[in-house]
């Protein structure tokens, strides 16, 4: 949607980011993103009693700690367990400032 974005001007710019998003969205994962566009979308729709800013909030609580935890922990491991051990940044070396004596 961002690559599409920054290739068109105007209105093309809010079709091309419509349409990934909806095909996001249609995938039925939750994901905070997909669930803030449902959620804007059914407000000023007709909705019952029972959908409120609260059950909002309390939805969107826990599935953006859950993709955090995900992005940061399972894509963070599988990373690092997809690194070869002769590719991987020892530490040590990483993190050494160069003075300028050598």
């Amino acid at each position: 949607a961002i690559w599409m974005a920054l290739r068109t001007e105007g209105a093309a710019k809010f079709i091309a980011i419509w349409w990934c998003l909806l095909a996001f969205i249609a995938s039925g994962y939750e994901h905070s993103i997909a669930n803030m566009t449902l959620f804007a979308l059914s407000w000023f729709g007709n909705h019952s009693e029972a959908y409120t800013l609260a059950g909002i909030g309390h939805n969107l609580l826990w599935v953006t700690l859950g993709n955090t935890l995900s992005g940061a922990v399972f894509m963070g491991l599988g990373y690092w367990y997809a690194t070869p051990k002769a590719n991987r940044p020892v530490a040590d070396k990483f993190n050494q400032t160069e003075t300028a004596a050598g």
